[in-house]
């Protein structure tokens, strides 16, 4: 089980870490002690936001630019240009997209645009790519696609890691080098870093990397694509280097159904994440599908693993259901909307790069919203209602009994646990009131009789709550905890 000791010190309030060259905050720099991708260095963030952005858009926690879409088809990326990653190096910002050259997507390429302010950009040698496939025979020999860009401060070199396929339609992991931003790009020996768990499994076909550094290792998030049925969740590795690669034994971390609180709002496909981490919490916006109607929702975690889904998305589609029958709405972002990157600036403001698609058409765009970081935060009463905590689902437990992970409590003054069994059982619940790691039984001995869902709320303060579930047989176990303001 993964601990919150490892964890380092909570960043303070209203701060949060930026990079040497102001590179995009997923790359965090975590402990005061341990140099990786980033600086020491620590701005004010929430206030420089209401000063200057709610002036000009209004008392709401995030906008969509008024300009969109911010890059659209043109050059070489003829049908358009996807999955952007940003990172600022001196005065410019630098965005790598997937290119489009034709309407089918196995064909992409890797390009980049640049910018003065963030806002408006201008393609790098009209579109033409800069990491292309791998020769016939290589792992990557159909298209690469999915960057995301980084400064690795050690090696002092720029990382992108990317999704590579091959002429068997099989997918996996690559990572290219350049000691310049602008390249040129060598792609690392040891690809593929990682690859998908074969025919059946839940990463058939992995995509949308996106990597931040811990206090001992990198964590890489991506979306697992199973492709009968399809379906894409989203699953966690890690690595000592950033370059060999190891996948979690509980993936995947979030997956599509069986929420007790947001129903089927992402029950069909959930993936193209950004992650960062802010004010002590791993922050991930996702991309999700549900009843017809793709959004960008969020979700937050204390240990890297278990996260908690928020109660309703940030960011949906302009116009109406992509499923709607006979629509006509001609709006840029009608049709879907997804592949989250956040991107904190030098003064403050965050913006969120995102792509879409106009209904009835095949180019894909680029977008941007402004972003009021405290709408980030899990534990804002002006922004989110409640959390759902996934504790365990279809789980095996066998009669000696197990513990969950720390499910944070702070600043949520109602709690409810939710726990389904197909065997009786008892349920004791912990709690640390203080973070002090010291934990004690609250309730103890509560009955769990079989196939009987049982449900309990406390207004208790506490910093983190903790269940032990003991089954009387081998059981398989369902548990929540719902955190509210």
């Amino acid at each position: 089980m993964a601990s919150r000791d490892r964890l380092p010190t909570k960043i303070t309030d209203q701060t949060v870490k930026v990079s040497e060259v102001s590179a995009p905050i997923q790359i965090s720099k975590l402990d005061n002690g341990h140099v990786d991708f980033n600086s020491n260095g620590v701005i004010q963030v929430s206030k420089i936001f209401r000063d200057q952005l709610v002036k000009q858009f209004g008392n709401r926690n995030i906008v969509k630019y008024p300009n969109n879409p911010i890059l659209s088809e043109g050059g070489y990326g003829a049908y358009g240009y996807e999955h952007p990653s940003v990172i600022k190096v001196d005065d410019t910002y630098y965005m790598f997209v997937a290119s489009f050259p034709t309407t089918v997507s196995e064909k992409r390429s890797i390009s980049y645009a640049t910018s003065s302010d963030g806002e408006n950009w201008q393609l790098h040698d009209n579109g033409n790519p800069i990491l292309v496939k791998g020769a016939v025979g290589e792992w990557d020999d159909q298209e690469v696609c999915d960057p995301f860009v980084v400064y690795n401060l050690t090696p002092n070199q720029y990382w992108i890691y990317y999704v590579g396929r091959n002429t068997a339609n099989i997918l996996g992991f690559g990572l290219a080098t350049s000691s310049s931003i602008s390249g040129p790009w060598i792609k690392h020996p040891a690809n593929p870093i990682l690859t998908g768990g074969g025919v059946g499994a839940w990463d058939e076909a992995p995509i949308s990397p996106t990597v931040i550094k811990g206090l001992t290792q990198y964590y890489m998030y991506y979306g697992g694509y199973a492709l009968a049925p399809i379906q894409i969740r989203i699953g966690v590795a890690t690595s000592p280097d950033g370059i060999v690669w190891t996948k979690y034994g509980s993936n995947p971390i979030l997956s599509t159904a069986g929420s007790l609180l947001i129903g089927e709002k992402d029950y069909k496909y959930l993936g193209q994440k950004a992650v960062l981490y802010l004010n002590g919490w791993i922050t991930m916006l996702y991309e999700g599908l549900g009843c017809g109607n793709f959004s960008i929702d969020i979700a937050w975690s204390k240990n890297f693993y278990n996260f908690a889904r928020g109660d309703a998305p940030i960011l949906t589609m302009g116009g109406f259901s992509c499923f709607q029958s006979g629509a006509s709405d001609k709006s840029w972002d009608s049709r879907l909307i997804g592949q989250p990157f956040l991107f904190l600036d030098s003064d403050g403001t965050c913006k969120l790069y995102y792509f879409s698609e106009t209904f009835g058409t095949p180019i894909r765009r680029i977008g941007m919203a402004y972003v009021n970081l405290e709408m980030l935060s899990p534990n804002q009463s002006q922004v989110r209602n409640s959390l759902e905590w996934r504790i365990w689902k279809d789980a095996t437990i066998v009669p000696v009994g197990s513990n969950s992970f720390d499910i944070p409590c702070t600043n949520f003054r109602k709690k409810t646990i939710y726990l389904l069994s197909d065997q009786n059982g008892t349920l004791t619940i912990y709690v640390d009131p203080d973070k002090s790691g010291t934990y004690r039984a609250f309730l103890s001995g509560i009955i769990i009789t079989a196939n009987t869902m049982y449900s309990t709320m406390t207004e208790y303060g506490m910093a983190y709550m903790r269940l032990n579930f003991v089954p009387s047989a081998q059981a398989t176990v369902n548990a929540y905890v719902v955190t509210e303001q």
